[in-house]
């Protein structure tokens, strides 16, 4: 952090540096002209110096220098910190063979040569922040000492006060500046000098001044930065004389050179203070009083407009030209114009990359990215359009294709068998932004591993047929899915979000289903069936394997080429008569209030990690499960008591248990009577080992808030 801290200011001292050396001979050639014009010049160092960013122009003087500058002001070939990285081994990145891949993976991996010949260690970066620790903290010393005596000073009006140990009239404040003058001025030496040091003030030099010397404590290693601060002092201090003198009508040339002469004194050393500065180089500014004109007019115009063009010529970096390297496309140019669905596969279709959600494979026409839960390809590179070849992929020439193991990245390369030594660009395919950039081959450094695939993407008779398959799951990928499946898939991840908290193995269908679709605008009309397992665990139903809840929805929105764009769902409200969707969607859905009641066994309980694994569990009686106890190979007759626990998968859910959970269990009271009283987890953790009993617990937003031991005879 601190060398990276340490490199931006050195590129910063850099890009002043060169400002500097324009500025100095520009200086002598606005001798004539008056001196605010000089002092205005050095505002765009200051600037160089304390700000790490730039502007790009096609007029900047830096340009001329010929240095890789960043619009940043980083100049290219000064390093970063390095970081020893070991080289990225051959793997299974690019699938051709092991001569090609050498060739791949040999180019853009060497080390990249430092042509500056410096090679930064860390400890220069210690030095840099010592030397400007000192500077900053013996000024913030002097400052102390300084303030300390100036306790005794005797105000004379306002802001102005007299004082017995100085030499030289001192501006000391930020928000409200003093004014502190030797106590030996006479009256009317106080006045000139007054007036000059409220110009400071009303020029904010005060401010100014404080940010130079925060600049020179940053770049305290380049010695123009104190030239530019001794030569900036100067100008300031003269540019001020000069209009005390132009806002007199008379000549006082001779009275005001009086008065300073009597702060003449001997500069020991640079006066740096970061809060105060005092008066000073009085010699050279009493010879430029008393040669000080008014100045003419294009004298005055020549000079603004000379100052205003290098302000603005050396306060903006070159434009940095883009390499093909850094240009960004979008990946839909790459896409298919057309894809006839009823020619033949080729070769098929080999996978290289599978997660839940998404599958990359290719053929020897292009690659092709399909999402499995939106059900549609997500992105398609016409291999025609990147290389202008179709033909052999992965082989010993052709496309070599790379995934990350995160599936965001890829990279794609082509090798012409017609000339195989020509090295043509590859593209570096950011997936989260579906963009690409071009450039030579460099190496993903964690491939995903295609030995991890568990489906196949199966070509059949057409490409229009080709199927991904995964278990017992299929997915055409060359089809849009119609919008009935569309519809569901977007339905059932609302319905997940919205009922995941309270139940489990949630599973929906889709029936009754009727659209009518003009231009891109649908409205569809469905019954929706949503299956989960018994809330209470008491009352199972559809053989014990979970209840239904039915909604008569109505789905209003648009399509963009075949696709779902917008979609708004709404229930029916009506008791009887024709429907009335007007109800939206998220009104079916349980409120913050709503919580689940199951029924089973408590597994385990970790008292670190306040969570609880769960295994629900059915009652069924004789009266309403006679059924299902039948089909279980049980005589609902022969029962030994009113009920049977029904277990149909042993399967352990993990709930957070809040800190304010209730918990209760089963205790006996003197007359031998079952009764729940109060209890505590770490209590209930102890004795699970010793009782088989049956809890039912509450839960809310997938948090328990109560647990209650349940009499089981």
């Amino acid at each position: 952090m601190l060398q990276s801290v340490f490199l931006t200011v050195l590129s910063m001292s850099f890009t002043a540096s060169l400002a500097i050396l324009i500025i100095l001979p520009v200086r002598l050639l606005l001798k004539p002209a008056p001196k605010i014009f000089s002092y205005a010049l050095w505002a765009v160092v200051l600037f160089r110096l304390l700000c790490p960013i730039s502007i790009s122009s096609d007029f900047s003087l830096i340009g001329f220098f010929n240095l890789p500058i960043t619009e940043s002001a980083a100049i290219e070939y000064i390093p970063g910190p390095i970081i020893n990285e070991p080289k990225p081994l051959e793997t299974d990145l690019v699938f051709g063979p092991r001569e090609q891949r050498n060739d791949f993976f040999d180019q853009g991996t060497e080390p990249i040569p430092n042509d500056s010949g410096f090679n930064f260690k860390p400890d220069l970066s210690l030095i840099w922040i010592l030397g400007a620790s000192i500077m900053l903290f013996h000024n913030l010393i002097k400052l102390k000492k300084l303030e300390q005596s100036l306790i005794g000073a005797l105000p004379l009006r306002n802001n102005i006060y007299l004082a017995d140990h100085i030499e030289s009239p001192l501006v000391i404040g930020l928000v409200s500046p003093k004014i502190f003058l030797p106590s030996s001025l006479n009256q009317d030496e106080q006045e000139y000098i007054i007036l000059h040091e409220q110009h400071h003030i009303k020029r904010y030099d005060h401010l100014t001044r404080i940010l130079s010397f925060l600049a020179l404590c940053l770049h305290w290693f380049n010695p123009l930065v104190w030239l530019v601060f001794n030569l900036s002092g100067k100008d300031m201090e003269m540019s001020c004389d000069e209009a005390v003198l132009s806002q007199t009508s008379k000549d006082i040339r001779q009275e005001y050179s009086s008065s300073l002469l009597q702060l003449t004194r001997e500069d020991k050393a640079l006066i740096g203070g970061p809060l105060a500065f005092a008066e000073r180089d009085t010699k050279e500014r009493i010879k430029n009083v008393m040669n000080y004109k008014k100045p003419l007019l294009w004298v005055v115009v020549i000079s603004v407009i000379l100052t205003l063009v290098l302000t603005a010529c050396l306060g903006s970096n070159p434009k940095v030209e883009e390499s093909p390297e850094d240009l960004v496309f979008n990946l839909n140019e790459l896409d298919f114009d057309s894809l006839n669905l009823t020619d033949h596969p080729g070769i098929g279709f080999p996978l290289i990359y599978e997660s839940d959600d998404l599958i990359i494979f290719y053929g020897d026409f292009g690659l092709f990215g399909y999402s499995l839960k939106e059900q549609t390809m997500v992105f398609q590179v016409d291999f025609i359009k990147a290389y202008g070849e179709t033909g052999l992929v992965q082989g010993e020439y052709g496309t070599s294709v790379g995934v990350s193991a995160d599936g965001q990245n890829l990279v794609l390369s082509y090798q012409d068998p017609d000339s195989p030594e020509t090295q043509n660009d590859s593209y570096f395919i950011d997936l989260t932004t579906f963009t690409y950039k071009k450039g030579p081959f460099q190496p993903l450094p964690e491939p995903f591993p295609v030995e991890n695939i568990v489906g196949s993407v199966m070509p059949l008779a057409t490409i229009e047929d080709t199927l991904y398959i995964l278990g017992d799951q299929e997915w055409r990928v060359f089809v849009q899915p119609d919008l009935e499946a569309q519809l569901t898939y977007r339905l059932s991840q609302l319905f997940n979000q919205a009922y995941r908290p309270y139940y489990e193995k949630l599973s929906y269908k889709i029936s009754d289903y009727t659209e009518v679709i003009e231009a891109e605008d649908f409205t569809s009309t469905f019954l929706w069936t949503m299956r989960h397992l018994d809330s209470g665990g008491d009352i199972p139903s559809e053989a014990g394997k979970g209840i239904m809840s039915n909604f008569i929805l109505q789905a209003r929105g648009s399509l963009q080429e075949g696709k779902l764009a917008e979609v708004e769902f709404f229930g029916d409200v009506s008791a009887q008569g024709p429907s009335d969707f007007s109800a939206p969607l998220e009104s079916f859905f349980p409120d913050e209030n709503s919580q689940l009641t199951l029924t089973g066994y408590i597994k385990e309980i970790n008292t670190i990690t306040n969570r609880l694994l769960f295994d629900q569990v059915f009652w069924l009686s004789p009266l309403e499960n006679e059924e299902l106890l039948e089909e279980l190979g049980m005589d609902p007759l022969s029962l030994p008591n009113p009920y049977y626990i029904y277990n149909p998968e042993e399967s352990h859910f993990s709930y957070f248990v809040r800190e304010d959970a209730s918990v209760k269990i089963l205790e006996r009271d003197a007359d031998g009577n079952l009764d729940l009283v109060p209890s505590t987890l770490e209590n209930l953790t102890e004795s699970l080992n010793t009782r088989a009993r049956i809890y039912t617990i509450k839960v809310k937003n997938a948090e328990i808030i109560e647990i209650a031991e349940r009499y089981t005879p």
